[in-house]
């Protein structure tokens, strides 16, 4: 967990940093559905309406903007790399998630420790929506938020316990709170 900033400016840069890294953690999540789903045109098209609006709330955090390059997702030049700080946190931070996944579901293998996955980063999109106000609320995150409740709904509708994988997902979501201080 890292500590408190003491000036208005640190607190916002804080804030800042950990919508970033929440964002990284449904970005690593994305990319591995991008895999998983590559021979799926449906899912395919859904997924890259996640990307497309991921790519905006980067974009809302002043980090560098991406677009993709026979591929591969690079950054565009614009916007301001992520910090040394905010690189380090998200290694510390990022490290607690993982291991808060993995306590409770282990390796996302089947529909349903992907859907308590999907549902736990949903809650991590929310907190967003409903706290991070940079600029007033961006309609970015708002479209995040829909675009990936749309998916995990999916996935919770082909689970064999759906209620067991609501919560997985809400205890993953609240081990992640209480070891990174997220609230």
């Amino acid at each position: 967990m890292t500590y408190p900033p003491k000036s208005l400016r640190q607190q916002a840069a804080h804030e800042r940093g950990t919508v970033q890294i929440k964002l990284t953690c449904v970005e690593i999540a994305l990319m591995q559905l991008e895999q998983v789903f590559a021979h799926e045109p449906g899912a395919m098209d859904h997924l890259r309406k996640i990307r497309r609006w991921s790519m905006r709330c980067w974009e809302s955090t002043g980090a560098p903007a991406q677009k993709l390059v026979d591929g591969v997702w690079v950054p565009d030049g614009k916007g301001k790399p992520l910090s040394a700080a905010i690189l380090r946190r998200a290694d510390v931070e990022s490290a607690a998630v993982d291991e808060a996944r993995k306590s409770v579901i282990g390796k996302c293998a089947t529909v349903d420790t992907w859907a308590a996955w999907l549902i736990c980063l949903d809650a991590l999109i929310h907190d967003v929506i409903c706290t991070w106000h940079p600029d007033g609320l961006r309609a970015c995150w708002r479209y995040l938020g829909m675009t990936w409740e749309t998916l995990t709904r999916r996935f919770m509708s082909q689970c064999e316990d759906q209620g067991k994988a609501e919560d997985d997902g809400m205890a993953i979501y609240l081990l992640i709170v209480e070891r990174n201080g997220w609230a």
